[in-house]
């Protein structure tokens, strides 16, 4: 398989998921009745919450979801690539992408490092 095909996969794949989770979101606020749910910023303090929620089937949780398979998409996407360019023995590239890897944890790490001493 070719790298354009592999990633393709890998942001068709993330995109279908954000869809069905944004769908079920709506569906929820639809159903629901409640159209405020839809619009207003919803607070989930933590993953016991979270999972609350979802469980009792409320919309928030499951936009919260889409939007995070849509963040984590083309994170994927350069992990997968990194994969891709090691299978195929391609240093060159490969070590370019585990660069971009570093960067991305970093990135993520100083993120989640300021936003909870500042939040």
């Amino acid at each position: 398989m070719n790298l354009n095909k592999y990633i393709s996969r890998v942001l068709s794949t993330g995109i279908y998921t954000t869809v069905f989770f944004y769908l079920c979101g709506i569906i929820l606020v639809v159903i629901k009745g409640d159209a405020n749910d839809f619009f207003s910023v919803a607070t989930i303090v933590s993953i016991k919450d979270f999972l609350t929620r979802l469980i009792a089937l409320e919309p928030a949780p499951f936009f919260y979801l889409g939007t995070m398979v849509l963040i984590i998409t083309p994170i994927m996407r350069v992990f997968f690539s990194c994969y891709y360019f090691y299978k195929i023995k391609d240093t060159k590239f490969f070590f370019i992408t585990i660069v971009v890897v570093l960067i991305l944890v970093l990135s993520i790490s100083i993120g989640l490092l300021f936003s909870l001493n500042l939040g």
